[in-house]
């Protein structure tokens, strides 16, 4: 073999990956972007029903499909490993086409390949070349020292190698000599229509393969054709088969001139594929198997174990969209097993379809179609009443306070009795706790702002409500009524809302199911302007006052007199609500009216409302004979509960500055009651000369206190003496 050495031939390859859109790409590529669609496209198609799978004998599940690894030029040997072009898979390994060899990632004939001659990587060097898998000289010349060169015309080895013609002689015929007719090129005489390296010229040097012939620089090797300076074989080069520069694509090789498949294979679209097992082309080109099919045997099927349902592989024992069959579908709560809708859930049952608890369903309780009624919960299975109910005929009631189911015998109450914990008791009459619940006038706030409260009486029977309502007397009689602690009702107590201020009414009464027991009221004057205003603490009883103007008239009968007949109206309970008062007084008439100095005469007056006259309270003695007047609230700015100002800045003479109360007769008389000894004491009053009276002065300055706001206050005596006297409410 002669030494290697000299420029490398070209690779007759190609690289192994190319991708070519304008050519449809090599083999790779296409199968990579069509592997890619079959992936998506099944896949959608199949939805959630992954399928399985299982390959028949001889075959491998890979990817989109079954694969036969002895032979599939992409799954060759293993899943994903894909022959070269120009190879084919034979016995699971990756063969080089037409009897070519491997090198790299090239398939070449190493017969001769000068840069794989014999074996892979052994170059032919020095102008040798590969001749039946040897390096050797081409004819005609010999190898010195691993450089082929011509003997006959080499001067550096003329005759014999290493015999150096001297003073410019050139070798001839293998003796140094004078050129003749031979080219001197270096100092050498050469033959250019030989010479390998001056052929033609002496610059021109003939290229591995190539040898002199003619003066032209030619192919040494037979039937091997100069393709851009390299010899190949168009029989067989895949880069340049049948001419230079046609290049075998989609996997095929050149063979005899021509790019052809692969024996077994086919050329779809430019691409060679296995008709028998390619799932893109499957027993024809682009027929494509879809919806989890491979190819096998030419044919797109389902693998095993698999069924095809409208052109979907699916697993009939698993499949939740075609369990047991291609058009069962398991519902909502069920699951395919083996081939079966079953319910999912640990303990529950299939009852019409639909996966239920039996222990807990209400329509299916202990059993299928099994419905609890009458308010009872399915419990462990049964029908049962709710913890503190009791099932009375199919239904479930509260037995503690059900007037129509009370107790354990689910007994029935009278009209008149209601269901106190389980007995049928007589039912309470509805009352307020104290009458009335708080002084008039009032406020709606009390003297620490807090909303003014009612107190009813508690009835002490289980399972009712407190009802109240609080309005304008007026229109009361429309408004509805509501839980009376504004929450449940249970609390015996009523906080009204604030309204707009005038004559209000309070009414309540308590109702148990169908019973509602009878209404109380209770009238009362709001008025915000005693919002937060302090109440006067009572020195002494209404009772107490009456019984020291009872001694002072039997003292005094020509001063004060305490008429037998009672002749004021109204009971002994009455509050007058201001500022809306007339009171007239027997002996009143027009010439003497109920004011103090300087008032028009007539049957009418007009009064200015103060502040001060809704701070007092009158009321009436129990055997309606006397008038009792005394302050309810703390005068404004002073903060005193003593009356001394009904006089308001007059300069009427008088220990008034003691007064705690006034007590008036039918006649007009009244006395000053002081609260400054262990028992109300009367005190005088003396007119404008210092001279004692009655106490009619006292008694006629009380209309100026109460005073009317915008309206008028009439004089029903306005003709002589009234024979009687009254106490009257405007509407």
């Amino acid at each position: 073999m002669p030494p290697t050495g000299g420029p490398p031939p070209p690779s007759t390859g190609r690289p192994r990956f190319r991708y070519n859109l304008s050519t449809g790409g090599d083999r790779l590529s296409t199968r990579v972007i069509a592997f890619l669609f079959l992936f998506g496209f099944a896949f959608g198609s199949v939805g959630c029903g992954k399928v399985n799978l299982k390959c028949s004998p001889g075959k491998t599940s890979c990817g989109d499909g079954c694969r036969d690894l002895t032979s599939d030029a992409h799954n060759c040997g293993a899943c994903g490993v894909m022959c070269s072009d120009g190879q084919s898979c034979v016995a699971g390994s990756c063969v080089c086409d037409g009897g070519q060899t491997a090198c790299g990632t090239t398939c070449t004939d190493t017969q001769t390949d000068p840069a794989n001659c014999g074996t892979c990587g052994n170059t032919c060097s020095g102008g040798a070349m590969c001749t039946n898998g040897t390096c050797g000289c081409p004819t005609g010349q010999n190898d010195c020292s691993g450089t082929c060169t011509d003997l006959q015309s080499d001067a550096s080895n003329c005759g014999t190698c290493g015999h150096a013609c001297t003073g410019g002689d050139a070798c001839l015929g293998g003796a140094c000599g004078s050129c003749g007719a031979l080219s001197a090129c270096g100092g050498s005489c050469v033959d250019e229509q030989s010479d390998n390296n001056h052929c033609g010229s002496c610059t021109t040097v003939c290229g591995v393969g190539h040898t002199c012939q003619s003066g032209q620089c030619k192919c040494v090797t037979s039937g091997q054709s100069d393709c851009g300076g390299t010899c190949v074989d168009e029989q067989t080069d895949n880069s340049n088969c049948g001419a230079c520069g046609v290049s075998c694509t989609g996997g095929k090789s050149c063979q005899a001139g021509t790019c052809k498949c692969s024996t077994g294979q086919t050329d779809c679209n430019g691409t060679c594929v296995d008709e028998t097992s390619d799932s893109m082309h499957c027993g024809a080109c682009s027929t494509v198997c879809s919806g989890g099919k491979s190819c096998m045997s030419s044919s797109c099927i389902c693998p095993s174990g698999a069924t095809d349902c409208s052109g979907t592989c699916v697993n009939e024992q698993s499949d939740n969209s075609h369990c047991g069959s291609c058009t069962n579908v398991c519902t909502t709560g069920h699951s395919c097993q083996t081939g079966t809708c079953k319910c999912t859930a640990s303990g529950t049952t299939d009852c019409s379809g639909t996966c239920v608890n039996e222990q807990t369903d209400p329509a299916n309780c202990g059993g299928c179609g099994v419905v609890c009624g009458g308010g009872t919960t399915c419990q462990a299975g049964m029908c049962k009443c709710p913890s503190g109910q009791t099932n009375c005929g199919g239904t479930c009631y509260v037995v503690t306070s059900d007037r129509a189911h009370c107790g354990a015998a689910c007994a029935i109450c009278t009209s008149t009795q209601l269901c106190n914990s389980g007995s049928c008791v007589s039912a309470p009459a509805a009352s307020f706790a104290t009458n009335p619940p708080w002084g008039d006038p009032t406020g709606w706030t009390d003297s620490g702002n807090a909303p003014i409260q009612v107190s009813l009486n508690p009835t002490g029977i289980t399972g009712l409500t407190y009802q109240c309502r609080t309005g304008p007397v007026s229109t009361i009689g429309s408004q509805a009524f509501a839980s009376c602690d504004g929450a449940s009702g249970t609390t015996a107590v009523d906080k009204p809302a604030a309204g707009a201020d005038g004559s209000m009414q309070t009414d309540y009464h308590y109702v148990q199911g169908s019973y509602t027991s009878n209404t109380v009221s209770y009238q009362f004057y709001a008025h915000s302007s005693l919002n937060g205003v302090a109440k006067c603490a009572p020195k002494f009883t209404d009772a107490q006052y009456v019984t020291a103007a009872q001694s002072y008239a039997t003292a005094n009968p020509t001063k004060f007199t305490i008429p037998a007949t009672p002749l004021f109206t109204g009971d002994a309970s009455l509050k007058l609500r201001n500022p809306f008062i007339v009171v007239p007084f027997k002996g009143v008439s027009p010439s003497i009216p109920m004011g103090y100095g300087g008032w028009p005469t007539g049957a009418t007056f007009d009064f200015t409302t103060k502040d001060l006259s809704l701070r007092h309270r009158y009321t009436l003695s129990s055997d309606a004979k006397l008038l009792i007047f005394k302050r309810n609230f703390v005068a404004t700015g002073s903060n005193s509960c003593v009356n001394m100002g009904q006089h308001h800045g007059h300069s009427y003479r008088s220990p008034i500055s003691m007064c705690d109360a006034f007590v008036v007769n039918i006649k007009g008389q009244g006395l000053c009651m002081s609260a400054a000894g262990a028992t109300p004491t009367v005190v005088l009053n003396v007119d404008s000369a210092g001279a004692f009276v009655s106490g009619w002065n006292l008694i006629r300055t009380i209309p100026y206190a109460v005073g009317l706001s915008g309206a008028r206050s009439t004089n029903l005596c306005s003709t002589g003496n009234c024979t009687g006297g009254q106490l009257l409410l405007p509407p």
